[in-house]
Formats: C-alpha cells, structure tokens, sequence
C-alpha cells in the first residue's frame, strides 16, 4: 500500500512546528502558596509545621534527610520534598525544595528546584532521571503544579489546624 506524499508530510511538518515550541518553552521554577493565617508566634508555627512535616511528607532522596535546614529564630524550615501525580497513564515523581517560612499569625511556602521523572509502577530506580518540568506541549506541567500546590494545602492544613484533646 502506497501512502500519498501529503499522508506523511503533514504530520512530519505538525511535528516540526512543535519543536521549537518545546525547545523555547521555560520551565516550572518556582511555585508560591499563598500568605495563611494562623495563631500564635513564629516558633510555635514553626514547631507545628516540624512535626506536619514528619507526620505528611516523605524525602525527595533516597538517604537525604527529609529536613535539610531549620532555624526556629528566623522562622525557615527547608525540606526535601517528594510527591507524585498521574497524567496521561504515567505516575510521575515530583522532587522539590521546600521552603516554609514563618512569621508571627503567618506562614507561607515555597518550592523551588522542581524535577520530575517517570515512576514506574511506584518503582523508582535507585539513580532516576530527574529533569526540570517543562511548561511546553505534550509535558503535562499543570498536572505538576497542582500537585505541588495539593502538597502545600495539605501541609498548610495540618499546621493551621487545632491542636487534639490530650483526653484519649
């Protein structure tokens, strides 16, 4: 079966346009919360937000510390974060840096370093290939971001949260 010469060059050339586009497309940097509010001073969101942390979040790295810097006086924690999503039947893994920062009645958080790579079957390989998520088509990018931001509504909820009765 012969296919016409116009069968094959559209799609060639469809393919061609979109090269570039990805090529120039930037990256997902950097992705802010916004400003919550919550009770009491920047030491005791802090301490609520350490053991957030420890309860909710798992390392980005095999043998790296899943809290990398915590000074309670100037009200930074940055953690090693790792979380996942599903786009287009693939599980990617997401690596970022977080960064929590808290002031009196406030705190927001930051990611930084966004990385992800193909989790396949929830088996990641001891050494992935993280790379930078890519804003250009077909890179699922918005699945990404949600993700990250689902990450910091989760950890958001947790500190903000009243503490339980002692009474169990």
């Amino acid at each position: 079966m012969k296919l016409p010469i116009r069968a094959i060059a559209v799609p060639l050339s469809v393919a061609a346009a979109l090269v570039p586009a990805v090529a120039n497309a930037e990256n997902l940097d950097e992705v802010d919360s916004q400003v919550y509010t919550t009770t009491g001073t920047h030491q005791e969101i802090m301490a609520r937000a350490a053991t957030c942390v420890a309860q909710l979040m798992k390392p980005g790295r095999p043998g790296m510390p899943l809290i990398l810097s915590h000074d309670d006086a100037a009200g930074v924690m940055v953690i090693d974060n790792y979380t996942s999503f599903s786009a287009r039947m693939i599980t990617w893994a997401l690596h970022t840096k977080m960064t929590f920062e808290a002031k009196d009645g406030r705190f927001r958080i930051i990611h930084t370093g966004i990385e992800q790579t193909a989790d396949v079957m929830g088996q990641m390989s001891p050494h992935p290939n993280w790379v930078p998520v890519n804003k250009g088509f077909p890179n699922p990018w918005k699945h990404a971001q949600k993700a990250v931001e689902d990450t910091s509504t989760r950890l958001a909820t947790c500190v903000t949260s009243p503490a339980k009765s002692d009474n169990w």
